[in-house]
């Protein structure tokens, strides 16, 4: 299984995650909307179940990833009505075809893939606002907010286990 999320500012699939891959993660190439079928089923926004690759005139994959069999299922993971990324499931376990049974298996799972990438995405947003609040812009140095906030944790961290603290500060060539 692989799971592929939306790159919007370069309109493309990043690989984020991957179970039972003989590449790694960063090996793989990134996917263009419409591109491959993992591209064609973001931009469709619908599910793809294959029984056989060959027969249905889609293009394999590199023959490094070593899939057992010609059966796959794309699936777009979708979140408040825009396609955020695309799980792909190959080599069925029993070596049979993917089948509808398949299909809806992921039906109940993907809202809460679709949900777990969301969150996770605001986390990151989060910690980038949280980042920023710290730094200077211009320089990218940590501000006068972060020296303080450390300052008071520091300042705990030496009463609690009894130890000496100091504070230097220096002005260097009036940069202030």
């Amino acid at each position: 299984a692989s799971l592929m999320v939306v790159d919007e500012r370069a309109n493309e699939l990043v690989l984020k995650a991957g179970v039972g891959l003989k590449t790694q993660i960063s090996e793989v190439a990134r996917i263009r909307l419409g591109e491959g079928v993992a591209g064609g089923v973001l931009e469709t926004g619908r599910a793809l179940v294959v029984e056989n690759i060959e027969s249905a005139g889609l293009q394999p994959a590199p023959a490094e990833r070593q899939y057992k069999t010609k059966s796959f299922i794309s699936y777009p993971i979708r979140f408040g009505g825009r396609t955020i990324g695309v799980l792909n499931v190959t080599d069925k376990m029993s070596g049979e075809k993917y089948n509808e049974v398949d299909l809806s298996l992921l039906e109940i799972i993907g809202p809460q893939v679709a949900l777990a990438l969301e969150r996770a995405e605001w986390q990151e947003r989060a910690r980038e606002f949280q980042l920023m609040s710290i730094t200077d812009q211009l320089t990218g140095l940590l501000n006068r907010r972060y020296l303080q906030e450390r300052m008071n944790e520091e300042l705990n961290r030496s009463k609690r286990y009894e130890y000496p603290m100091s504070f230097l500060m220096i002005d260097i060539d009036d940069f202030k």
